[in-house]
């Protein structure tokens, strides 16, 4: 913990692997995450990506629904979703040629896998709060997100990937948004 030049209380964590051994086709074991700023709101955590995030990922591409997107091996998703988003289940597709990771918006509930592999499963309702939605930023070979106002953290471990297919797919975007920053 520590604080910025700003005076704000901020984080940064240790990724450790499981065995402290670097992964396949990686040059390295473990990496320090994302640094996060800290908040207590109504009496809960909060957690956002520092700002200064913000200057170095900074170009947004444009997304539509149906349509594929390539993307390097660094960036950042936004997503957001209204409560008269449609019942309807949705997908975000991340692929790679040496990873798999998908969203899956369903009516109750949002699952992230990696690998077909359920990673994380956040209440539906968490996200359609007022302020909410998912902060995904990629790393080459580390995925760390953010949800539920920013008060739900988590992180997962890669296959090393320079090249990424973004596909969204049914997202209601009158309702919904994804954006892309690189």
């Amino acid at each position: 913990s520590f604080k910025d030049s700003d005076g704000k209380q901020n984080l940064l964590s240790w990724m450790r692997e499981t065995d402290n051994v670097a992964p396949e086709g990686s040059p390295w074991a473990s990496s320090m995450s994302l640094p996060l700023s800290i908040s207590i709101s109504d009496g809960r955590l909060h957690t956002s990506f520092h700002k200064n995030l913000d200057s170095v990922i900074t170009k947004e591409l444009a997304i539509k629904s149906e349509e594929h997107q390539a993307l390097g091996g660094a960036f950042r998703l936004k997503i957001s979703m209204c409560r008269n988003h449609s019942q309807n289940e949705s997908t975000i597709s991340l692929i790679s040629p040496e990873n798999r990771v998908l969203i899956l918006n369903k009516t109750d509930e949002l699952l992230v896998y990696s690998e077909n592999v359920l990673q994380f499963r956040i209440p539906a309702n968490n996200l359609m709060e007022m302020g909410s939605s998912l902060d995904l930023v990629l790393d080459h070979e580390t995925l760390e997100l953010l949800w539920n106002k920013n008060s739900g953290i988590g992180a997962l471990r890669l296959f090393p990937s320079e090249n990424w297919l973004l596909d969204v797919d049914n997202l209601d975007l009158e309702c919904c948004s994804v954006k892309v920053f690189t």
